[in-house]
């Protein structure tokens, strides 16, 4: 399950950076049954992103779905985006 919400969130986080986010990123990960994540998502030196875990709480050992996250950059903009247990996904601005 992991696997599947890293991909996502890189495929979502790929698609925000084109449309004009700034890194640092900032995420955050609401599930349906309660449980968070926080990630802050910054430059590498070799131009990749660094993400680090910097909260999580788990009621059932992992994210459910649909969960709810948000996206912050270093200017302020914000999407959040609906994720599904499907893949699917909508972003909203």
């Amino acid at each position: 399950m992991m696997d599947f919400l890293t991909g996502k969130i890189a495929e979502i986080l790929d698609t925000l950076l084109a449309q004009g986010f700034i890194i640092p990123v900032y995420c955050v990960i609401v599930s349906n049954d309660g449980s968070i994540m926080g990630v802050h998502y910054n430059p590498a030196q070799d131009g990749t992103l660094v993400a680090k875990l910097v909260v999580n709480y788990s009621v059932k050992g992992m994210i459910t779905f649909p969960a709810n996250i948000m996206f912050v950059d270093s200017t302020g903009n914000a999407a959040r985006v609906i994720l599904e247990e499907s893949g699917n996904h909508q972003i909203f601005h």
